[in-house]
């Protein structure tokens, strides 16, 4: 129950992240190639999955 809202959250974080980098270096949508931008992907997804598993044990700890 805990899991799969923390894996939502950073898929959202991640793909997000995606798009403004690819729209602030004048991208459209018409020429996002998501071969090249996966590797940003998989770095994001992986920060926001360890940040909030960083904040989830902080809370348990508190809590304790």
């Amino acid at each position: 129950a805990v899991t799969l809202p923390s894996l939502a959250a950073a898929s959202t974080y991640a793909l997000g992240k995606v798009f403004i980098q690819h729209f602030e270096s004048g991208g459209t949508f018409l020429d996002m190639d998501p071969d090249k931008v996966s590797a940003y992907f998989k770095e994001q997804y992986e920060y926001k999955r360890s940040a909030d598993a960083s904040a989830d044990a902080k809370k348990a700890a508190k809590v304790a």
